[in-house]
């Protein structure tokens, strides 16, 4: 009796087949058959077939249509339980599908009631209301910002609470007004205000390296400055260096930033006037 090692490749219930990977290859397709059929032979309802592979042979069992049952009455034990797993693991995964189709729809719904709903951080309007704005800046009044245009070829809106600081608001609405969209506004001021500390510590630095009457006319060693300096590196392949003139180095050096030059762009720019919202009551 030839000895050989098999092994499942995969049960297809959609394409109605099943195959096993036999190794050594070139095995008698008798021998085939006697391993996946009870009574040795293929039956009417069903086909072998063999491919060859790199070091083994593939063997495959094919149904016809409405024929499953049969051929299960037909099959070996192992064979059979190989068709049941996966009949039982087709309805495990049907059923699965059938309950994320449901919750997909259910979510569905959930979006478009909150979508309708009015919000109170909104001013009492609904975010389908801020979707009907035309392309602009907005504040609605005691709030928040709101922003409607397009990004990435995409209508999108954008919403953000008040600040507590009434400074930073106004700094926002600079922004606005010359054109950014929101989320750009709050990144370019984050930017600017972690920038600006960045040039104060420096600052503060080179006073300290340079000397100052108020200070007794200390330098520090050099190496405490170059550690200094690395500190208040910022963003990019600038590096913050000693200069003689104190002022003209914090001015030189705060320009080359790309944060600064696209304020200096912004600068340029006529404003647009913000469109105030009033509170629905």
């Amino acid at each position: 009796m030839l000895k050989f090692k098999w092994a499942l490749y995969q049960v297809d219930d959609v394409e109605r087949r099943f195959e096993i990977d036999v190794d050594p290859p070139f095995i008698p397709e008798r021998s085939i058959a006697n391993l996946i059929f009870a009574h040795g032979v293929v039956p009417l309802c069903a086909s072998l077939t063999s491919t060859m592979k790199i070091g083994y042979e593939r063997w495959t069992v094919q149904w016809g249509p409405h024929k499953r049952a049969e051929l299960f009455a037909l099959l070996n034990g192992v064979f059979q339980r190989f068709l049941l797993f996966s009949e039982t693991y087709g309805r495990k995964w049907q059923q699965r599908a059938a309950k994320e189709r449901m919750e997909d729809q259910l979510r569905e719904i959930q979006y478009y009631v909150w979508l309708a709903k009015p919000q109170e951080e909104l001013g009492g309007r609904s975010m389908a209301d801020l979707q009907r704005l035309g392309p602009g800046a907005y504040e609605i009044v005691g709030r928040g910002f709101v922003w409607r245009g397009m990004l990435k070829q995409s209508q999108t809106v954008q919403f953000h609470p008040m600040f507590k600081s009434e400074k930073t608001n106004k700094d926002v609405r600079w922004y606005l007004e010359r054109g950014t969209s929101l989320a750009e506004a709050i990144d370019l001021f984050n930017r600017q205000t972690r920038l600006l500390d960045r040039i104060v510590i420096a600052g503060f630095a080179l006073a300290l390296a340079e000397g100052t009457p108020h200070l007794g006319s200390v330098r520090p060693p050099r190496e405490h400055w170059e550690k200094v300096a690395k500190a208040t590196e910022a963003a990019g392949d600038l590096a913050f260096k000693p200069h003689d003139h104190l002022l003209e180095a914090v001015v030189e050096y705060y320009a080359q930033f790309p944060v600064e030059r696209r304020i200096q762009e912004l600068d340029k720019k006529r404003p647009i006037p913000i469109i105030k919202l009033p509170h629905n009551n």
